[in-house]
């Protein structure tokens, strides 16, 4: 530029020239790797070189800075001419993926369900499953690898535990006699939540406790059966017994039928030796032998 004047007696004259450099608005660019942070990962913020200066909004003033967090970061940049400009970028994170389980603690037969969550692009589990969950049913170490719609990798492992089977067994005798009294316990762990059934007997007494009494009163193969809690696992189980009712025949009564008023007969059972009881006009008594003095049913059992 320069300029030309004349004065008012016609003289003229010229300035020197001046130079001038019209810079356009200054328009930086943010460079980066990627606008994502994975878990634990770090990204480059790089405003370009050959700026006279550098103002970001984290208070550094280098032409590039390291990031850990997202949010939202912006950079005022002169050029040697005094020139300004800025610009921003939005960093986003993606949080670290957990496995949610409805259970990490199994009962024999029982299964649990795992959760990679909800929302990825892909899924991979140590299992060969690709769905977001997956229903497990033995113990052991179970890991998922999932990719986000962003493009992170991420993953993450947990440990499921089944409780074994415990010995459970129903004690006392499988073979009885009908109209006989028996009594059952459940041994081999320690036990809340009891319920007895049976077929073939009657529950007497001790349904829902440890130990039970049953009345057998019909013949043939009977089953007495079990389901029981774990007071320790909290774990139920079902377990029984076949119960053989036998039919024990009556045995005969020999002895007089009558005798003469003031007298006794002798009744004498004939069989097997065991465990008699007399129901008598007299009252009770026991043996294989007895002598009725009176009147009436004499009845053995």
């Amino acid at each position: 530029y320069w300029v030309e004047v004349v004065d008012a007696f016609g003289c003229t004259g010229r300035s020197d020239t001046l130079h001038v450099t019209i810079d356009n608005e200054l328009r930086p660019v943010i460079h980066l790797e990627s606008d994502t942070l994975c878990p634990g990962e770090t990204t480059v913020l790089d405003a370009s070189p050959g700026y006279a200066s550098y103002s970001w909004n984290t208070g550094d003033t280098t032409s590039a800075i390291v990031v850990d967090r997202p949010g939202i970061y912006s950079v005022y940049v002169t050029n040697h001419h005094g020139c300004e400009g800025d610009t921003s970028v939005d960093i986003h994170a993606e949080a670290p993926m957990s496995i949610s389980l409805s259970a990490d603690t199994l009962c024999p037969g029982d299964s649990t369900t795992l959760d990679a969550g909800s929302g990825y692009a892909a899924y991979a589990w140590s299992t060969g499953d690709s769905t977001r969950m997956i229903t497990v049913r033995s113990s052991g170490s179970y890991s998922a690898v999932v990719t986000t719609t962003r493009g992170c990798v991420l993953s993450d492992t947990v440990m499921v535990h089944t409780w074994p089977r415990p010995p459970i067994r129903i004690d006392n005798p499988g073979v009885v006699c009908v109209r006989s009294i028996s009594e059952y316990g459940v041994r081999g762990i320690p036990v809340r939540d009891v319920r007895w059934t049976v077929t073939g007997g009657i529950i007497q007494q001790g349904m829902t406790d440890p130990r039970v009494v049953i009345f057998w009163e019909e013949r043939g193969m009977q089953s007495l059966d079990l389901t029981v809690t774990d007071a320790e696992t909290s774990c139920t189980y079902d377990t029984s017994i076949a119960v053989f009712v036998a039919d024990v025949p009556a045995p005969d009564i020999e002895g007089g039928r009558e005798f003469c008023a003031g007298d006794s007969v002798r009744l004498t059972v004939r069989g097997p030796a065991g465990r008699y009881t007399w129901y008598m006009p007299e009252g009770i008594d026991s043996g294989a032998t007895v002598f009725a003095g009176q009147e009436g049913w004499y009845i053995l059992e």
